[in-house]
């Protein structure tokens, strides 16, 4: 009986070291994100490109409020048009997205990582997103009142 729940468990702990092995540093946005936190107001909503880098945003600045958290699911739904214009703008098919952002999503600053080359070539040429920050890893634009 050992031996038939030892191997499960094997098979478990040696895919849960993969898994960490393959995943990003955690530490990976916290320049941008420190940055972030050291120049917007507490409070300030924060457009992100990818759900999943909400853990490590929010780790270095829980002052901010992000547009998506631990699972889009939950903003889907909640508002299912939102969310679908939420992907289409960080997929980069909506042309100069910064007027989207400001008043559908009501953000002063977008944090992007840069895999998201779509949504940059989009945000570079919207005069409304201004690049603020840039490092190895990330993106930060600042959303303009027009």
């Amino acid at each position: 009986m050992l031996l038939l729940l030892a191997y499960p468990l094997y098979v478990g702990l040696s895919d849960g070291r993969e898994l960490i092995a393959d995943s990003s540093p955690a530490d990976r946005y916290a320049d941008a994100t420190i940055w972030l936190h050291d120049n917007a107001p507490d409070g300030t909503m924060v457009f992100q490109t990818d759900w999943d880098d909400f853990t490590r945003l929010f780790f270095y600045n829980s002052n901010a409020v992000y547009t998506a958290g631990l699972d889009p699911t939950f903003m889907e739904l909640e508002d299912e048009a939102l969310f679908e214009r939420w992907v289409a703008i960080t997929r980069g098919n909506v042309e100069q997205p910064g007027t989207a952002i400001r008043d559908e999503f009501g953000a002063a600053y977008v944090f992007s990582d840069l895999n998201h080359d779509d949504f940059m070539d989009e945000a570079a040429a919207d005069p409304l997103l201004q690049e603020v920050y840039r490092d190895d890893y990330a993106v930060i634009y600042r959303v303009g009142d027009r």
